[in-house]
This record gives C-alpha cells, sequence and structure tokens, in this order.
C-alpha cells in the first residue's frame, strides 16, 4: 500500500494537467452502488464540498460508510468531448483520508487511501452536473464555474 501511495503522489505531482483558469466548487452528491460490492454501505448522499483550480482538487464529502473523508487531487479535464459543446470528460487521481479500511468499514482509524474516477461534466452557463464513476460506484453532483 506504501509503495501505491507514493506513486499516486508521483503521478499527481508530475503530470502534466489539461485544465482552465475556471475556479470549480462542487457540492451535493448522490450515488448508487453496485449490490453485490456493496456490503456495509450505510450511506449514498455525500454533502461533497469541494474546489477545484487549475488541475487541482481539494474537499471533503461523507463517505458511504458515513464518515467524513478529505481528499486532494490532480484533476484532468478535455473541454467539449465528442464535439459536443459543454460537456467535459473529467479523470482525477490523488488520495483521500478517512475511511477505517480502503473503501470499506472494517478498521478503527481513517486510513489515507487511493482516490480517483472518471466521467463527464455538463454545463448549462455557469452551473454544471457531474457523472463520475469508480470501480463499484457511480456519483451525481452539481458544480458552480466562479470565474
Amino acid at each position: 500500500m506504501k509503495t501505491l501511495f507514493t506513486l499516486i503522489l508521483l503521478l499527481v505531482f508530475t503530470t502534466p494537467v489539461l485544465s482552465d483558469d475556471t475556479l470549480r466548487i462542487e457540492f451535493g452528491g448522490f450515488s448508487y452502488h453496485i449490490p453485490t460490492a456493496s456490503q456495509g454501505v450505510t450511506n449514498e448522499s455525500h454533502n461533497i464540498l469541494a474546489a477545484d483550480w487549475r488541475g487541482y482538487s481539494v474537499g471533503k464529502f461523507d463517505n458511504s460508510y458515513g464518515k467524513e473523508t478529505w481528499f486532494v487531487a490532480k484533476t484532468w479535464r478535455s473541454p467539449d468531448v465528442f464535439g459536443v459543446r459543454d460537456l467535459d470528460a473529467i479523470g482525477s487521481l490523488g488520495v483521500n483520508r478517512g475511511y477505517t479500511e480502503c473503501y470499506g468499514n472494517n478498521g478503527d482509524s481513517a486510513k489515507f487511501c487511493p482516490h480517483g474516477y472518471v466521467g463527464f461534466d455538463y454545463s448549462v452557463g455557469r452551473v454544471y452536473i457531474s457523472v463520475k464513476t469508480q470501480v463499484v460506484v457511480t456519483l451525481v453532483n452539481f458544480g458552480i464555474k466562479i470565474f
């Protein structure tokens, strides 16, 4: 796990970012977990509050087990994907702290875990909706482009 954590940090801080100067604030967050892989999930409303600027993201959310989780990540964004105006492909990779076991709830204290997703943002003016997926969960949240 230590090697994976080190590799993620190296990727996060050394890889160029496809991004712009837009400050994005994200909030809300509702998820759907694949039933066969979701044993013990108690929360599908995540209270996300996050900021993304120049490809760096930081924020907090209530994880799938109801525990407050903080994250830092690097986010890649490809605008107008598939030739659709205001549809961005996004990907993010970083670390989080809040799960008692990486993506489980069997430990006693919070641990550092890999954090990442792929998905899409669709904008209408300064407001957007995001659909993101990880291995066993799909998340929908909202955001506002500040500048």
